[in-house]
């Protein structure tokens, strides 16, 4: 018994199906008419081929690379100073090579009243932008405050980093341009100060009735007792002898006694010193071998 099956049923479907292997169009095509999709890593390294192999003069695309800037060269420096209270500097150095620094300026001082830093000197003049200074203690760079503050302000307009094992105080931080501020405002805070303590001290003192200025080497006293010797016919040395100064101080108030006249008074030569005598003829106006008028 055969089964008839309708038209559009499902099985009449499936053997009226065409197959891909006799009906596709897309299966005689050669593999090669398809564009191959290219992959963003060989994009870019054929742009920068064609860029690198181009024949011809060399044009700005060709010779510009923006995606390579060049690497700034940095340096941690240290620097060393030693009072005369200290033996050596092997303990800062110790802790300056643990931080990893290899270079180091040193300075050695025996006086800690007027310190040397030449070597700080010579550092400063040598460190470059994106440098960094790298001590112990901030002290060790400066006697006083404002010293430091004016150092760490000169660092930091010369772009280069602070950095105080001490303290832990470091400018090449993501606080750095911050931290850089408020050393600036500290610095003009200090010189403002300085500056209002240095007026008070002169408004004082001439609220007191002192002149500001060198003081006078001699008192008013001692003037009169000078121009009273003078007077007596005493020398300049023999005054300057005994109120106990020099020659020049008593010059000097000798000639404001007498509305400073220059040359008023000059330096007396004393009687024991040599003196020398030179007696001149008055020449002939004869020719020789030949009698004078007057004779």
């Amino acid at each position: 018994m055969h089964s008839i099956e309708h038209p559009g049923s499902v099985g009449s479907w499936l053997k009226q199906r065409p197959t891909r292997s006799t009906t596709s169009p897309f299966r005689r095509m050669p593999t090669s008419s398809f564009p191959r999709r290219r992959t963003p890593r060989a994009q870019a390294t054929t742009a920068v081929t064609a860029v690198t192999t181009r024949q011809g003069p060399a044009t700005e695309s060709s010779t510009t690379t923006h995606w390579a800037p060049p690497a700034l060269t940095m340096a941690d420096v240290g620097y060393i100073w030693v009072g005369p209270l200290e033996h050596n500097g092997d303990y800062q150095r110790e802790l300056l090579r643990r931080r990893g620094v290899s270079r180091f300026y040193e300075d050695v001082s025996a006086n800690s009243v007027t310190p040397t830093r030449s070597e700080l000197t010579a550092l400063l003049d040598e460190i470059g932008p994106g440098d960094t200074l790298v001590t112990w203690r901030l002290d060790r760079l400066a006697s006083t405050l404002t010293q430091v503050l004016s150092l760490l302000e000169l660092l930091g307009s010369k772009r280069v980093g602070v950095h105080s094992l001490t303290e832990n105080l470091d400018t090449t931080g993501p606080d750095g341009e911050a931290l850089l501020r408020v050393v600036h405002a500290f610095t003009e805070l200090e010189r403002t100060l300085t500056r209002e303590r240095t007026m008070v001290g002169v408004y004082a003192a001439r609220a007191r009735g002192r002149v500001a200025g060198r003081p006078r080497a001699l008192s008013s006293t001692n003037v009169e007792r000078v121009l009273l010797l003078r007077e007596q016919g005493a020398s300049v040395r023999e005054i300057a002898q005994q109120l106990g100064t020099s020659r020049a101080t008593v010059y000097r108030a000798l000639e404001q006694q007498n509305g400073g006249e220059e040359g008023a008074f000059a330096e007396e030569v004393p009687d024991d010193r040599p003196s020398l005598t030179l007696t001149f003829s008055t020449p002939s106006l004869s020719p020789p071998g030949r009698p004078s008028l007057t004779d």
